[in-house]
């Protein structure tokens, strides 16, 4: 379910940090004699590098069945700015959030 995860490692956070939990452990149990930084970037990369693989499937799929559609994903990117009430809200993305995105 696409609103269960994240494909950002940045934003998979509460619930949706069982995520990195688990890319962690996967790559700790394949180099157990590396240290806690070399893990934390390579489970980074192998996550974010499965979700942009993933995403990009999903795209080529419905091209490939639905030449002439449309197709996005539901809540992607997200600015995560709900912050609506607040009389100097612009709706804008934060730039860090912007670049997270445009990764």
């Amino acid at each position: 379910d696409w609103e269960a995860w994240r494909p950002r490692w940045a934003f998979n956070w509460d619930t949706k940090d069982i995520y990195r939990q688990r890319s962690r452990a996967l790559v700790q149990g394949q180099h157990p004699d590396w240290p806690a930084p070399w893990v934390e970037a390579a489970a980074q990369d192998q996550f974010e590098g499965a979700a942009r693989a993933w995403m990009a499937g999903t795209l080529r799929l419905g091209q490939a069945l639905q030449p002439r559609g449309l197709r996005g994903f539901y809540g992607f990117p997200d600015c995560y700015n709900y912050d609506f009430k607040n009389p100097n809200y612009t709706g804008q993305c934060p730039p860090g959030i912007r670049a997270e995105n445009d990764q």
